[in-house]
This record gives structure tokens, sequence and C-alpha cells, in this order.
């Protein structure tokens, strides 16, 4: 029998996958029991200290415009850019994902969610580690605890581990998903709103 494996590359702090989020969870639902579900952090921006640029800015709130019209249950609370200074940083957030998963697979995606939700809703920076600590509190983590965690060695060591398989991968976009078939993998298509349409592709391809 073939292994299959659907790997979910993504960011804590994508705003396309945050807009995705809610069909991917109606799509891990759907998934037949043989196939493995496996997500990858990417890493979006490095660390970094320095205020997001202008043009990077107007990127983003470009972005979350577009999510919104392509998307029409995602929101965003704008107020995040005047009440916060950017940074293009997303290494930090990723490490909290990987500081909650190290607890439990389940509380790595309560990190996540929220991550999105102080981002996305409540106008606070995850690029912080004051912020990340704020969310690791809220989900039930000792905060001091991990504001240790976060920035330890074994820490980098698991980024950079996750880092390396999207290189491996061919992967620099977020949210990508890949399905891997033995020792082959396949892009699948992202349709935002109909996770029906990814499943049948999932099918199709693993029939090839």
């Amino acid at each position: 029998m073939t292994k299959r494996t659907l790997y979910y590359f993504h960011d804590p702090m994508c705003s396309w996958c945050y807009g995705f989020k809610t069909t991917l969870q109606k799509l891990k639902t759907a998934l037949p029991k043989d196939l493995e579900f496996i997500p990858v952090l990417g890493g979006l921006a490095p660390d970094s200290t320095q205020p997001m640029s202008e043009d990077t800015k107007t990127m983003v709130k470009g972005a979350w415009h577009s999510i919104m019209k392509h998307i029409p249950e995602a929101e965003f609370n704008f107020d995040y850019w005047e009440q916060c200074q950017p940074l293009r940083s997303t290494y930090p957030a990723c490490r909290a994902v990987l500081c909650a998963k190290q607890e439990s697979d389940a509380l790595g995606h309560k990190m996540i969610e929220q991550i999105q939700l102080a981002y996305y809703q409540q106008a606070k920076n995850p690029s912080l580690v004051d912020t990340l600590a704020q969310c690791a509190k809220t989900i039930g983590m000792d905060a001091a605890q991990f504001k240790i965690d976060i920035v330890s060695d074994a820490t980098e060591q698991l980024l950079q581990n996750e880092l390396a398989f999207c290189k491996t991968m061919n992967v620099s976009s977020y949210p990508t998903l890949k399905l891997g078939l033995d020792n082959s993998h396949w892009a699948i298509a992202i349709d935002y709103n109909n996770f029906k349409i990814i499943l049948k592709e999932i099918e199709i391809v693993s029939r090839l």
C-alpha cells in the first residue's frame, strides 16, 4: 500500500494561512484515515528589530484587503497598523508554536489560533516575545518558562529543522499543500473556500 502524507506548510503570521484556517479545518476532518497530515512551519521572515518598511506595510495591508474580498468570512482589525510598530519578523511566532507543540500537538494548534487572534483581531504584535508569552499564558502554559524555552538552543534547532525541510521540498510561499506518495511529492492547489475541491484533487493525484 502506498504511504500517503499531506504536508501543510504555513506560518502563524501568514495572512493567507489565517484566511485558510476554516477551510483547512474542514479538510483535515474529511481526510481519509490512511492519509497522515503533517504541518510544517515555513518562517516567512527572519528575526529583526527593524521597523517594517513603508513598502512592506503597503504590501501586507493590501494582502489583508485581498483576502477579505476573496474569503468572505475573513476579518482583520486594521487598528494594528496604528497601535503597533510592525516588524518584518515571524520566526519568534514560529518558535512559540514549536514551544507549545513540545507539550502537545493540540497545544501547538491552540498557540497558532491565539497568535492569529492577537495579531488579526486584537491589534497586538506577535513579533514580540512579550506578546507571545501572553498568548502562552492564555492557553495555559507557564509564561515564565515559555520565555526561557522560546530563546533556547533546542527550540532554535527545531525551527531550523522545519526550515530545512521546507527548502528540501522547494517550498517558499505559504500556505502550501504537498501530497507525499512514498518517495514522490505533488503540489495540491488550494481553494480557500471549498475543502471538497482540495479533497478531490488529493484523490485524483493519489491514483496517478
